[in-house]
């Protein structure tokens, strides 16, 4: 078999389970809850389908191996990695807010490099309404993550185009860049407002 094909063929594969794994933990959240069986029978599932080490999962699996962590901040890591509870039937899926910067202190625009992704809701506008207020701050937006990207910033709402329902191949990219020692930081449409 044609080596590219088998990884074309694994890569598949790994997304479908990445999507299964959301629609668990959104069960499992179902009830507002999670109890130690649910939390061992995650952790079991995700050593299991050999997703522990992956960019979109590993948080989520160091949470629930965490033994000092208790059933309601893991409740919270749930939310975070299913993107929480839509506002609307119109929309489909939030966007996941795990890989977002905690303790953000500042944005600088200046020569800075942004892409945008997910859908944006805010009342200033579209994303090309905010790419324009970037740009206008001496901001320089791309439409791809790269080694010098500066900001990658997630839109509040879930992209159709996305591979998984809470997140797609951006973010993946940025969390493995930033993973390896880059400046890039991951910030939300919520994050970015507040500095405009």
């Amino acid at each position: 078999m044609d080596k590219s094909f088998q990884y074309v063929d694994s890569k598949r594969i790994e997304d479908k389970n990445i999507n299964e794994l959301i629609g668990i933990c959104k069960g499992v959240l179902s009830d507002n809850k999670i109890n130690e069986d649910e939390k061992k029978f995650l952790l079991d599932w995700i050593k299991k389908h050999n997703l522990a080490n992956h960019t979109l999962v590993k948080d989520l699996y160091l949470a629930l191996n965490d033994k000092d962590k208790n059933l309601d901040d893991l409740k919270n890591t749930l939310i975070t990695f299913t993107g929480g509870v839509t506002p609307s039937n119109e929309i489909k899926s939030m966007s996941t807010s795990l890989p977002i910067e905690k303790d953000l202190s500042t944005i600088e625009f200046k020569n800075k490099i942004f892409c945008l992704t997910g859908k944006f809701g805010s009342a200033i506008g579209n994303r090309k309404v905010i790419e324009d207020i970037i740009v206008d701050k001496g901001g320089i937006c791309k439409d791809t993550v790269t080694h010098d990207l500066n900001y990658l910033v997630i839109g509040e709402f879930a992209s159709d185009d996305w591979i998984h329902s809470t997140s797609g191949r951006k973010i993946e990219k940025a969390m493995n860049y930033r993973a390896n020692s880059s400046n890039l930081k991951i910030i939300s449409e919520e994050q970015l407002l507040k500095y405009l």
